[in-house]
């Protein structure tokens, strides 16, 4: 009885044991998924990558310097590295920054398109690594000799003038504007789609943006209408019809 009883406890012990190891890989596994979806939506990369002709940016160091160049789909090289700066390609152009000129290549490399102000860029001091911010959907964040925003599309052309502060990417079609403090979004053509009025938010994603009132984070759809009440510590965006949110809960 008693070598029955030790064993029905061992078998019991290393059953939770098993299920406890699952639940944890499983916890795991969702949270590495929580941030790579992330990460992906994050970037505009992504996106953009599939609306364009299949060629992709890559990056060499020359000189201990990183410049940048294109492959196409089967990883042959179109474009040397020679970049300072560099976007994915769309509609058959690229962003591209080449000492002081700033503009758009063809898929030979060779600059079409000068802009006559400058792309809104971020460096990695680490790495000297040099990238576009605000680039989505065709559409890319530009500034003034004041460091005021504004959006130029693939052609170069001014469609958003420079009337603000800060800017974030197109996404599904709207961008985010930040006006005296709170942000906003706008559509390609510049209209003020939502009045800035939240303290910040993050791009739509599958129809609905993440939104901080009174420092809690819920939910917007493009009207402008809260359809998840704020409510949280944190908020990002959708994905397959979840939201994403801090672990922490409410």
């Amino acid at each position: 009885y008693l070598m029955k009883s030790l064993i029905f406890i061992f078998i019991t012990v290393l059953l939770f044991s098993c299920v406890g190891e699952k639940q944890n890989e499983t916890s795991s596994a969702e949270a590495n998924n929580n941030d790579t979806i992330s990460k992906a939506d994050s970037s505009q990369a992504e996106v953009i990558q599939e609306e364009t002709d299949s060629n992709y940016v890559f990056l060499e160091y020359k000189n201990d310097r990183p410049v940048y160049g294109f492959r196409n789909k089967k990883g042959d090289v179109i474009i040397e590295p020679k970049f300072d700066v560099a976007g994915e390609f769309y509609n058959g152009v690229a962003p591209v920054v080449l000492g002081d000129v700033q503009g758009f290549c063809d898929t030979t490399g060779k600059i079409i398109t000068r802009l006559k102000n400058k792309f809104n860029t971020f460096n990695y001091d680490m790495s000297g690594e040099t990238f576009l911010d605000g680039a989505g959907e065709g559409f890319y964040d530009v500034m003034d000799e004041n460091e005021n925003h504004g959006f130029v599309n693939s052609k170069g052309e001014l469609v958003v003038g420079f009337d603000y502060v800060d800017v974030e990417a197109f996404s599904e079609g709207l961008a985010i504007i930040y006006v005296d403090g709170n942000a906003g979004f706008i559509d390609t053509t510049g209209k003020v789609i939502i009045k800035p009025q939240f303290g910040y938010a993050n791009s739509f994603s599958e129809g609905f943006a993440a939104v901080n009132i009174n420092d809690k984070m819920g939910f917007i759809n493009k009207k402008g209408e809260i359809v998840i009440q704020p409510k949280y510590k944190e908020a990002w965006f959708f994905k397959e019809g979840f939201y994403i949110r801090s672990l922490s809960g409410l």
